[in-house]
């Protein structure tokens, strides 16, 4: 899949800092949401 400025982005669900479940969808209509990706920031690699 591929997104392209001003697309939505599809609704997902992750694991927090805590390892609890965050859904897109719960934020819709209510917040911006930045998502950052820290390369091996919790491996041994």
């Amino acid at each position: 899949m591929s997104l392209s400025p001003g697309n939505k982005a599809p609704l997902f669900t992750l694991m927090d800092h805590n390892r609890k479940a965050v859904s897109l969808e719960n934020f819709l209509g209510k917040k911006n949401v930045i998502l950052v990706f820290f390369v091996l920031a919790f491996t041994d690699g």
